[in-house]
């Protein structure tokens, strides 16, 4: 992964095969920051996600998809140190994944920018 700085907004060039959510983390906890708006488009092939099922406790239905999927739209936000990533995305079958990220990896191509707000 490439991090580029501009003004307040960091921009993550990712590589094929890296986990978005551990990359992002760890740019979180060099840079210190504690709050941000996270927005980004790309190809993934690999995605673990989820919808929520209940809200008292809080549970996520998963799905794995592990298959070329175009991601049209990643938002987010950093709120204490803690990512919440949701993702727009539609396979190669045409079928449309929408829900809240887990996990990931990279294909190509794909790239995210966070507008840093607040650091310590």
């Amino acid at each position: 992964m490439q991090v580029r700085e501009r003004a307040d907004f960091i921009i993550l060039y990712f590589s094929k095969n890296e986990d978005i959510i551990a990359e992002i983390n760890k740019v979180v906890r060099e840079y210190m920051i504690t709050e941000a708006k996270v927005t980004g488009s790309g190809y993934l092939n690999r995605l673990e996600y989820g919808i929520l099922a209940e809200s008292d406790p809080i549970f996520f239905k998963k799905f794995l998809v592990e298959k070329l999927l175009t991601v049209t739209n990643f938002q987010g936000r950093i709120l204490e140190r803690e990512l919440s990533l949701m993702i727009n995305a539609v396979d190669s079958e045409n079928i449309y994944h929408s829900g809240k990220v887990f996990s990931t990896n990279t294909e190509n191509d794909l790239i995210m920018t966070m507008q840093v707000l607040r650091t310590e």
